[in-house]
């Protein structure tokens, strides 16, 4: 198959008691590679994606937030397809609570991947990353899995999935708090004020972080909070 011709689509769902909920998805089409969250209402009763990131065959990327908001993207400008070694598209956490269990999974296929979880899986809290790998370097799948959050704190992958049938190769993975870090990161969310409806703290991420307050690149990049975001 041409790179023109390529197709992959990822998905990562929680399993709750019969029912299912879209974590989040990743899709390849030709050389272009698109990262979002699970729908939200929006507004007049219609669902959009609350968050997406497009990275495009020319290298350009964009950050789209609801059915109107469109950022310049922080990736940098390579071809996804000219891209060695491991490049993270997007990052970010949500609770358990923020889904709807109303999602029905599809048969996996030559061109489809999907990732299951449990609540369980991720009882001490949640990341999905979204990453491009450059074909048949293990290194680039390695970083992927363990790369550390911050200096001292790293997640376990909880699991993942990966288009190895295109390029780059693009993998979703869901992490959770290791054990060991559990103890200390639930002290600190429990001593710093939040929401008491969230019982599941949030994951940062490096590349790309959805929070309360908005989203933060590793390369200082700001933009609007989500919250102002679904106002605008």
């Amino acid at each position: 198959m041409s790179i023109k011709n390529q197709h992959a689509e990822l998905r990562a769902v929680i399993t709750f008691d019969g029912t299912h909920a879209l974590l989040g998805q990743a899709t390849v089409r030709g050389s272009d590679i698109y990262c979002s969250w699970s729908s939200v209402e929006w507004g007049g009763g219609k669902r959009y994606e609350s968050f997406r990131v497009s990275y495009y065959e020319s290298g350009a990327s964009r950050l789209h937030f609801g059915p109107t908001i469109t950022e310049r993207g922080p990736l940098p400008s390579i071809p996804p397809t000219a891209l060695t070694g491991a490049l993270k598209l997007s990052s970010g956490s949500k609770t358990l609570e923020d889904f709807d269990y109303v999602y029905r999974p599809r048969p996996d296929s030559d061109r489809r991947r999907t990732l299951f979880i449990t609540p369980e899986d991720v009882r001490r809290g949640m990341g999905l990353e979204a990453w491009a790998l450059e074909p048949g370097n293990r290194d680039a799948v390695e970083v992927a899995l363990h790369e550390p959050v911050r200096p001292n704190i790293r997640l376990d992958p909880v699991g993942y999935v990966i288009a190895d049938w295109v390029i780059p190769h693009v993998a979703l993975i869901v992490k959770t708090v290791p054990p060991d870090v559990w103890p200390d990161m639930e002290k600190s969310f429990a001593d710093s004020p939040r929401d008491p409806n969230r019982r599941t703290p949030f994951i940062l991420g490096v590349s790309a972080v959805v929070s309360g307050s908005g989203l933060y690149t590793s390369s200082g990049l700001a933009l609007p909070p989500f919250e102002a975001a679904k106002r605008t």
